[in-house]
């Protein structure tokens, strides 16, 4: 019989498992280092079907379905956005600011790929001219139509494949620039040239949402704005105001023109950057709660977080650990979905096919695909931070954010690193209640025992790193 192992070999297969336990700690450590599929080893895994999914319980991992688009409305609960026929519409978006310095085939390719990673929205803006960009409009914003060609050409390529555009009609400074009635037309027009294309989402100006600029913008040259959207576009599509840097729409009474509210939590640099009220930063979960708990109620997320491997702030460029806990922070704190940002790709620069392939990338869409395998059910989350009872920490590489349905049905955890915790799971339905682990990673599911409903039930991740709990699905 032939021997497959011997002595000799144990030096070697000790090395190996010492590297693969480095590379582990690498990514928790804010590397773009990744191996797929080993944290989870020490639980039996449930492998992925052939067609990119995976089915466990009550999940089933696959690309979200891409049906011809249809205009989106505010639900019931004034927390999420829907399709025209009531089901949850889970904005998962990409940030492409500069599409237009691209050739056409490279958009496409762009489309393409966020459509095979599970994204279902681009953000682009109307040129500016400067630095590369070709410029959308010439002086006192008369539009130039080469340019909305091109517009045009993405809104139809994206629409046959079932996704949608967000479209910033310039940046902040038309408002700073411009006269309300310039401000009108301008946006009258973009509204009426696109009111039959139901797969278009408004930003308004780009970063005009409760502005912090050294200038303040003025109020009614913005809502002059507003209004020519709305009165070219006949009021058929959503509408919110890009906010500026390191703001939210909410913080402004700019919050009164739009029908979802935004943060762009920073891009730039830090995770611990934000404003607030007061002489203290916000973090992520803290903008969106207080979003959450706004009068009346709209619904909050997160438009532009810090990108992939950029840092054009100083700081230390965002890695997919970095990538994921910012989304997964927003949404279990309330918010109805996340747009990704990679250097190479809101720039357009001639790294972009090479950024396309971002890791964080690559994880944000096994987000999308977590949270559309919720089905109907998304619909039901709220946040759900009283279930946590023990092992929180306000520190980004520890904190833990739980959300959890409505009905009691079903609960999602997400720890940014720390292995051990309590939870409170009196307030799900179920006596028994059965237990997962995604890996936001691999998107691997690791099955666990049930556990029985209680006050404090203890939880230990199944390796390092960031992790997602999954209860009664």
């Amino acid at each position: 019989m032939r021997r497959f192992f011997s002595w000799p070999l144990f030096p070697l297969t000790l090395v190996f498992l010492v590297f693969v336990a480095r590379v582990q700690d690498l990514d928790h450590n804010k590397s773009n280092l990744i191996t797929p599929g080993t944290l989870a080893s020490a639980q039996p895994t449930i492998a992925p079907n052939p067609g990119n999914s995976g089915t466990s319980q009550g999940l089933d991992l696959k690309l979200p379905a891409y049906p011809v688009p249809t205009k989106l409305k505010i639900d019931s609960s004034k927390r999420f956005l829907v399709r025209a026929d009531g089901s949850p519409f889970v904005w998962i978006g990409d940030t492409f600011w500069k599409f237009s310095k691209l050739k056409r085939e490279q958009r496409i390719q762009l489309l393409d790929d966020r459509k095979s990673k599970g994204y279902n929205v681009v953000m682009i803006r109307v040129g500016t001219g400067t630095k590369g960009e070709p410029a959308g409009f010439t002086g006192n914003l008369q539009p130039i139509e080469s340019h909305f060609q091109q517009i045009d050409h993405l809104v139809e390529e994206a629409n046959q494949r079932g996704m949608y555009i967000a479209i910033a009609t310039g940046w902040w400074y038309i408002v700073r620039d411009y006269d309300a009635d310039a401000l009108y037309k301008f946006g009258r027009f973009i509204g009426d040239r696109y009111k039959d294309d139901d797969n278009i989402i408004w930003l308004g100006a780009g970063e005009s949402g409760s502005h912090s600029r050294k200038q303040e913008l003025a109020l009614h040259k913005v809502k002059s704005l507003v209004q020519g959207i709305r009165d070219g576009d006949t009021g058929n599509k959503l509408l919110t105001l890009h906010a500026d840097f390191q703001r939210g729409t909410s913080l402004s009474n700019m919050n009164t023109l739009v029908d979802f509210n935004n943060w762009q939590t920073s891009q730039w640099c830090c995770p611990d950057d934000l404003p607030r009220k007061d002489s203290r930063n916000w973090t992520v979960w803290e903008a969106i709660a207080y979003d959450y708990e706004q009068s009346p109620t709209k619904p909050t997320f997160d438009a532009e977080a810090w990108y992939e491997n950029t840092n054009l702030g100083g700081g230390e460029p965002a890695t997919p650990y970095n990538i994921r806990r910012r989304a997964y922070f927003t949404i279990f704190a309330g918010g109805f979905g996340h747009s990704y940002g990679g250097s190479g790709i809101w720039d357009a620069t001639s790294n972009f096919s090479q950024a396309l392939q971002y890791e964080g990338a690559t994880h944000i869409g096994y987000l999308s695909q977590l949270l559309h395998a919720l089905g109907p059910d998304f619909l039901k989350l709220r946040p759900s931070q009283s279930m946590i009872v023990s092992g929180q920490s306000s520190n980004y590489d520890q904190h833990i954010q739980a959300t959890s349905a409505s009905d009691g049905s079903y609960a999602l955890v997400y720890t940014a690193g720390t292995s051990n915790f309590a939870l409170n799971l009196d307030q799900l339905s179920a006596e028994s209640v059965s237990v997962m682990w995604f890996n936001p990673r691999t998107k691997a599911l690791t099955k666990e025992s049930a556990v029985k409903r209680g006050s404090q039930v203890n939880f230990t991740t199944p390796g390092k790193g960031d992790w997602v709990l999954v209860l009664g699905r």
